[in-house]
């Protein structure tokens, strides 16, 4: 994802001509110019022209502009969890072809702040399973002929839900569901302080709930609670549950 950062027009700041804030973010118009406006920042720096936006009653000036790999779909889960509306609370303005890969969203400080500490908390779960991983980021728990490797950050995240919740791969890793389950039933939210804030009051969930109980509950289908979030929930078991197989020297 590639995040503009909108700061508010200082109150003494010279007032931008009314043709230079785009008004219409509704329209494709108004999104197109952004877009080019995004971009010439991105290539020219602090040469290009100022980038004005009006949303909620308050003009807003691109101030920077930084790239999150792998970003969006935590960006999306983001904004579902908080209720955040495109448009209303930023502005997704698609890819740039100039730009190579990557969506374009217009974010506001306070939910460039909550997505930045939402990227830390999904670096930081991967952080803590990465290292245990077999070699060549090989699944621990793969008992079969074949070598099972796990290649990007969203690969690790999803087998590792999905094991826990009894499926994906699991005749290859057949031990796994008994292990992550095992720890997750005693591992209470209350334990994973950032998961812990975000998520406590929604779907009825509370800070002395399991994990298990929390993402069995949610395996339904929550509208409330993205996916990347119960996946983060099963890296911190994950990471628990390799640990205490490697310091026992537990058979898989």
């Amino acid at each position: 994802v590639l995040v503009g950062l909108l700061a508010a027009k200082p109150a003494d700041a010279v007032e931008p001509r009314a043709a230079d804030i785009v008004k219409d973010t509704e329209g494709d118009a108004g999104r197109e110019k952004l877009r080019r406006g995004f971009a010439q920042r991105v290539v020219d720096g602090g040469t290009a022209p100022p980038l004005y936006v009006f949303i909620d009653r308050t003009v807003w000036a691109l101030a920077g502009t930084f790239r999150c790999a792998g970003g969006i779909e935590l960006f999306h889960g983001l904004c579902m969890l908080e209720g955040k509306t495109d448009g209303t609370d930023f502005i997704s303005l698609g890819a740039d072809e100039s730009l190579g890969e990557g969506e374009i969203v217009l974010v506001t400080q306070e939910l460039c702040l909550a997505f930045l500490c939402r990227m830390w908390a999904r670096v930081r779960a991967y952080e803590a399973v990465k290292p245990m991983l077999a070699d060549a980021g090989g699944c621990p728990f793969n008992s079969g002929g074949a070598a099972l490797r796990l290649g990007s950050d969203e690969e690790i995240a999803d087998h590792y839900l999905e094991l826990m919740l009894g499926r994906g791969l699991k005749d290859a890793c057949p031990k796994a569901e008994q292990y992550l389950q095992g720890v997750a039933r005693d591992l209470q939210l209350n334990k994973l302080p950032y998961l812990s804030q975000v998520l406590q009051g929604r779907a009825g969930i509370t800070t002395d709930d399991s994990v298990l109980s929390i993402l069995k509950k949610l395996d339904s289908g929550s509208t409330v609670v993205p996916r990347d979030m119960q996946e983060d929930l099963a890296l911190a078991v994950t990471a628990k549950a390799l640990e205490l197989v490697q310091v026992l020297g537990l058979d898989l």
